[in-house]
């Protein structure tokens, strides 16, 4: 099997940007032998085009239509190409990074051991972080620079202290822990992402990158990992990633070897320019990366909607946050509110770990 991969919305440390909210990663998963019919159907599809690649920007803004209609027809074929996506807020995933940092019992000395591990309490801690814009905007500093003052640092977790403060149940007791923080520990936890980006000479490794790839290669396990395969992705060649793109072959090279995963997967960089179905993956990206951040213009239009709908079905694979997102809409409501839905500050999204 071969997945076609490109990104749309990458930022790189910057997970704050308000003009891309999103980071997501499309493409479609074709097996070996139709590589040249997915190919026809491309230039079938934009018989016209005289530009040395497609691009989902000029197709959205010029062509819509046809990019829904390339879309819809990838999914018609006998030999039918499976659309591959993962969306990432990225304002959620910067509370996301800051539960994992702040709650890590490596730092904050008054939680166990077994806050080192996924749990849906982090997730509700998560959730709540992410609705509080100060604290957003405070933390947001350490992954876009690479480091940040100690003193900033502090004033960060006091603010993370006064969140819970704030908050009933549960959640109010983690207000106290952030007490046991020392300065010792806050630089410790500066540490961390001053030697990640090489004390901030390379923030391409504070990118969504690796984490986004490493959770799609676990949905694909969900859905593919009793067949016995090999998944070459070919991904879209990011300038100055390379290091980034070996980094993540052998974590998925640890993951087949623990048994995280049950297939190989080899990754490789590809020109756009000379790969078609890379251009194809592009074509998927951006439309689900448009369709998010125009969601108040496209979801009175009746096409993209039922494409929105069609890409849900179980014939698509599609990570945890879109279908816990679709699962929520009863038969009866409206498709309309399903980009809404999308991009909803209340919408809880299952986050890398």
């Amino acid at each position: 099997m071969q997945l076609y991969l490109d990104e749309s919305g990458n930022t790189g440390a910057d997970w704050l940007n308000k003009e891309q909210p999103y980071f997501v990663y499309g493409g479609w998963l074709i097996n070996d032998n139709n590589k040249k019919d997915a190919e026809a159907l491309l230039k079938k599809s934009f018989p016209n085009s005289k530009a040395i690649e497609l691009k989902s920007k000029v197709l959205w803004d010029r062509q819509r239509d046809k990019l829904v209609d390339f879309i819809e027809n990838m999914m018609n074929q006998d030999w039918r190409a499976i659309p591959v996506i993962l969306i990432v807020n990225k304002k959620y995933m910067i509370a996301a990074r800051l539960v994992e940092t702040c709650f890590d019992p490596m730092y904050n000395h008054k939680l166990n051991s077994r806050m080192s591990y996924p749990s849906d309490l982090k997730i509700e801690l998560t959730d709540s972080l992410s609705k509080n814009t100060s604290v957003i905007e405070g933390f947001s500093e350490l992954i876009r620079c690479g480091t940040i003052e100690i003193d900033r640092m502090r004033s960060i977790l006091e603010l993370v202290q006064k969140h819970f403060r704030n908050t009933k149940g549960v959640l109010s007791h983690f207000a106290d822990t952030i007490d046991g923080i020392s300065d010792k520990d806050l630089k410790n936890m500066v540490l961390e992402f001053e030697v990640l980006t090489n004390y901030s000479t390379e923030k391409r490794w504070n990118s969504l990158v690796i984490p986004s790839l490493q959770y799609l290669i676990l949905i694909l396990n969900a859905a593919f990992g009793e067949q016995d395969t090999c998944l070459q992705i070919k991904a879209d060649n990011l300038m100055g990633f390379s290091d980034v793109f070996e980094r993540f072959d052998k974590i998925s090279c640890n993951l087949k070897k623990s048994g995280v995963i049950k297939f190989d997967v080899n990754v490789t960089m590809c020109d756009s320019k000379t790969e078609p179905l890379i251009q194809a993956a592009d074509l998927l990206s951006g439309f689900i990366s448009r369709s998010l951040i125009e969601s108040d213009k496209v979801s009175s239009n009746h096409r993209i909607m039922e494409l929105w709908n069609r890409l849900y079905r179980p014939s698509a694979i599609c990570s945890n946050e879109v279908r816990a997102i679709l699962d929520s809409l009863d038969e009866n409501e409206s498709k309309q509110l399903m980009l809404s839905k999308l991009t909803g500050e209340k919408v809880p999204l299952d986050h890398p770990n």
